[in-house]
């Protein structure tokens, strides 16, 4: 009987750090702001701001003015100074000055690498970069407020004042790993005591 109790104990702790650790994992990181910086003359200026919806999923809001023009937009890999001209991934048109887009991948994750927001004069014209912003890389990035600059090159870098993560939007792993071990265990000792028996 004190053996049964005590693994009802250790199962019951378990399941309660596995609770502690829902709320934190649910939690998500600040939106991130990224300023746009006119390239080629274009005069077109703006933010990208992205934010983490969750279910592995980051919104893309462009706007820019002047609000004329129909300009494609993509985040490629690398800097504005040093761009992939392969696209990673596409975002809607900006049209009327804005754009918003949902792409499917976290906010962490793009955030890792180095990525750019890249803006085109045209569907006809997209070799004419008319606005690129970098966004920033986590554990990199300066204190909330300053800016970055790339390094010049064929291509204008952009200036990208970033709003930082706040400390703690990353979960901590320690609570899960905690809860599932010991729910692993009242098990293993529930069904080796069952095994005994039998």
């Amino acid at each position: 009987m004190r053996q049964f109790r005590g693994l009802v104990g250790i199962l019951t702790v378990g399941v309660l750090a596995l609770l502690a650790f829902a709320p934190s994992a649910a939690a998500q990181q600040s939106p991130v702001t990224v300023q746009l910086a006119a390239q080629n003359g274009s005069g077109i200026t703006g933010t990208v701001t992205l934010t983490d919806i969750g279910n592995s999923q980051t919104r893309v809001v462009v706007n820019v003015t002047p609000t004329t023009g129909d300009h494609p937009a993509h985040i490629h890999m690398g800097s504005c100074a040093n761009l992939d001209p392969t696209p990673e991934f596409p975002l809607n048109n900006v049209q009327n000055g804005t754009s918003t887009t949902v792409v499917s991948q976290p906010l962490a994750t793009i955030m890792r690498s180095q990525r750019a927001v890249n803006l085109h004069m045209s569907a006809t014209d997209l070799a004419t970069y008319v606005a690129c912003g970098d966004i920033p890389v986590v554990g990199s990035q300066p204190p909330s407020g300053a800016t970055t600059t790339a390094p010049a090159g064929a291509r204008p870098a952009a200036t990208a004042p970033v709003q930082l993560p706040r400390t703690g939007d990353v979960p901590n792993p320690a609570p899960l790993m905690v809860g599932t071990g010991l729910v692993l265990v009242g098990l293993g000792l529930l069904l080796r005591r069952r095994f005994v028996r039998t």
